[in-house]
């Protein structure tokens, strides 16, 4: 079965990293590749532009960089580099309850909540991986070392609607989907 693990920024990233290293490919959520310095990085998941100074370093092995269409004014700010790898998809933000979630799923579109949820849905809908680990995301508000911070949002909700949405996934597309973090059984 064909495996890919999602890298998010937690603080039992690194703790579980174990997992990815069993994944046949890596996907990151912003720059939590900084944890995998040996690995490509088959997609790297962005929703703010500013992440991308952060990445500069590593954009050698970041294949294909997602993200939802950026505005206007934020396309510009994106290097050359970034867009001639770029995927983009044209959703705005989406509720985080089952029913918006569903809706937005069966009606063909990204659930772009956030970057974990957006990217659980893109690699279901648009690749051939059967099962998705997702390590590092934790609920909490502390994050992996040497990470990026986005600020101070409402980690334990952001981690239920990626939770939320990797069981809808799951249903609809066929894929396993399990969790590694702070919370789950590190085995």
């Amino acid at each position: 079965m064909k495996s890919i693990a999602l890298l998010a920024k937690g603080s039992s990233l690194e703790r579980l990293l174990e997992h990815a290293y069993r994944c046949d490919s890596i996907a990151s959520i912003n720059d939590a590749l900084r944890v995998v310095p040996d690995r490509r990085v088959e997609f790297c998941f962005f929703s703010d532009t500013e992440v991308l100074q952060h990445l500069e370093e590593m954009d050698d092995r970041i294949v294909t960089y997602v993200t939802r269409e950026p505005e206007h004014d934020n396309f510009a700010s994106i290097p050359v580099c970034v867009k001639s790898k770029l995927i983009t998809y044209s959703e705005r933000a989406c509720a985080g309850d089952i029913e918006s979630l569903q809706a937005r799923i069966l009606g063909g579109g990204i659930c772009a909540h956030s970057s974990t949820p957006a990217a659980i849905h893109w690699l279901c809908r648009n690749t051939d991986y059967r099962e998705i680990v997702v390590i590092g995301v934790d609920g909490g508000g502390a994050y992996a070392k040497n990470m990026w911070r986005l600020g101070d949002p409402d980690f334990f909700l952001w981690r239920t609607i990626a939770i939320r949405t990797a069981a809808i996934c799951e249903k609809v597309y066929g894929r396993t989907i399990r969790f590694k973090d702070a919370r789950s059984d590190p085995c």
